[in-house]
């Protein structure tokens, strides 16, 4: 541990807020992380003491929170506080809140029963929701073949988070449930009475590496740590995204695997085309926003490609890199053309209503000293600053205020009267 006097490191911005002392000595050096490490888990252990009124308090040891890293900004931490501990907005807290009125089918979710996040995650029947579950279980099950873990804990880990044929998750607290053995089926049994459902959610049990601990390395168990709690946290993202769709548009539900489908096959046909393509992490967290415009701007390629096609058929002879290159310009061109039209269309709409406004204004609006219409402002070059001023239309202040040019151009107010008085 290296120590030093108050006063010997350099004071910065916020650091008055996070020195350590023991005594009157300050600790600096690797131990401070580590206190401060320690501190923000005794944080976390009296939140989960306090809130809900101790019920989730027992979880906080038997969670494996290793491979959960704090994201670095507010947004990204809120949205996974929201998630994790149940801050959803949805319709059953909104009653409970007094921010919706409690009428009859207010907390009522899109299949008809009560809106949860619970029920959203795992038991919600809209077809929309049921897609995006089956598009990660398959991803889960690649995840949990990727690593060598045993067949044990393989078939527990499938059959836990496996979807039944309605597309639901298994309802773990149902008498028709059958647990299979192991420890990792015990320590998830054991925590099935959770009100906010931690491991539903992404988290793995302590008892998880125990369970495997001598057969796979620690960095392996970690690295899939990571990777299921990411799966689980984008699955959840992608359901609400759909829910809001669902509740807060009069259009029909959006199907965000549709819209992944169609990504896909833009990122399969600009691969085929030898055209660069967004990174693995880009593609993973794609927006709707951001593959709407890609599919967009794909779709444009895509029609200039099958024009070539079209005349590749018609010609019954194919063309040349250089000739097809040419098509491909003149399409994208044409269609750039098309785009640039519409925009000075929109335009001169635009300033033609704008000028019937401004017409309208002047009929009915008087200055002083008679109808007068807006006059440019004269901008001389520098040469002759000497010469001129700047004219003003209309008077800024309620002051007298007059300049003259060399042509003796006046500007007067209502208050020039009473001053020259």
């Amino acid at each position: 541990m290296e120590r030093c006097a108050v006063g010997s490191t350099p004071e910065l911005l916020g650091r008055r807020r996070w020195r350590l002392f023991e005594g009157d000595v300050e600790i600096v050096g690797p131990i401070r992380r580590s206190v401060l490490a320690v501190r923000a888990d005794e944080s976390s252990a009296r939140y989960l003491l306090q809130s809900r009124r101790g019920e989730i308090a027992r979880m906080h040891s038997c969670c494996w929170w290793t491979p959960l890293r704090a994201p670095s900004g507010l947004g990204q931490r809120l949205q996974l506080s929201k998630f994790l501990f149940d801050w959803w907005a949805v319709k059953l807290n909104q009653v409970k809140k007094g921010q919706t009125e409690d009428t009859e089918g207010a907390d009522e979710c899109t299949c008809g029963h009560p809106e949860t996040q619970l029920h959203l995650l795992l038991e919600c029947t809209t077809p929309q929701v049921v897609t995006i579950r089956r598009l990660f279980e398959k991803k889960s099950v690649k995840l949990i073949s990727k690593f060598g873990f045993s067949s044990k804990s393989k078939r527990t880990l499938k059959h836990c988070f496996g979807l039944t044929p309605a597309g639901t998750c298994p309802n773990w607290t149902g008498h028709s449930f059958v647990w299979p053995e192991g420890d990792l089926a015990s320590a998830l049994r054991a925590s099935k009475d959770d009100p906010i459902g931690l491991f539903r959610k992404g988290l793995l049990p302590v008892e998880f590496l125990e369970n495997d601990g001598e057969e796979i390395e620690y960095s392996d168990l970690l690295k899939f740590g990571k990777l299921w709690f990411r799966l689980k946290r984008d699955e959840a993202m992608m359901i609400w995204r759909a829910r809001n769709g669902m509740v807060h548009q009069d259009e029909e539900p959006f199907c965000w695997a549709t819209l992944r489908s169609q990504f896909r096959e833009a990122l399969l046909f600009l691969r085929e085309q030898g055209k660069p393509i967004p990174d693995k992490e880009t593609r993973r967290t794609a927006s709707r926003h951001f593959m709407e415009k890609f599919v967009t701007k794909t779709s444009r390629t895509a029609s200039a490609e099958l024009i070539v096609s079209f005349l590749v058929d018609e010609l019954k002879t194919p063309l040349n890199s250089a000739e097809r290159l040419l098509l491909v310009q003149r399409s994208q061109k044409s269609a750039i053309g098309a785009r640039i039209s519409r925009a000075r269309l929109i335009r001169r709409a635009r300033e033609s209503e704008f000028s019937k406004v401004q017409s309208s204004l002047t009929k009915h609006w008087s200055f002083p000293g008679g109808s007068v219409r807006f006059k440019p402002v004269l901008r001389i070059p520098s040469r002759s600053k000497r010469r001129t001023q700047r004219v003003w239309t209309t008077p800024r202040t309620s002051h007298s205020t007059t300049e003259v040019t060399d042509d003796q151009v006046g500007v007067w107010s209502d208050s020039s009267v009473s001053d020259s008085d």
